[in-house]
């Protein structure tokens, strides 16, 4: 049980620190620019951007930071999913 605790705060550590890596390349509200009129083309770019600078980095060394790796990927992976349907939704009006 003592385990499963840990692993639980072990999550929302890298949860944390992935939405502060994405805050320091996009800055504060980041997340919530996704929503609302905005110009989705941008936040596209800007996406492909921090992917481009992740792709740059040196591989992780320790298993947290393959895991805070792999979490930040899913987390533009998806990022950009919503932003492909916003896109097709915008241009479908």
């Amino acid at each position: 049980m003592a385990k499963e605790k840990d692993k639980e705060i072990d999550k929302d550590k890298m949860l944390d620190q992935v939405l502060a890596d994405i805050e320091k390349q996009f800055g504060k509200g980041a997340i919530m620019k996704l929503g609302g009129q905005n110009n989705v083309e941008t936040l596209l770019s800007e996406l492909e951007r921090l992917h481009r600078y992740y792709e740059q980095q040196p591989l992780p060394v320790t298993r947290q930071e393959f895991e805070n790796r792999s979490m930040l990927y899913h987390i533009l992976e998806d990022m950009k999913a919503f932003l492909d349907i916003k896109k097709d939704f915008i241009t479908a009006r």
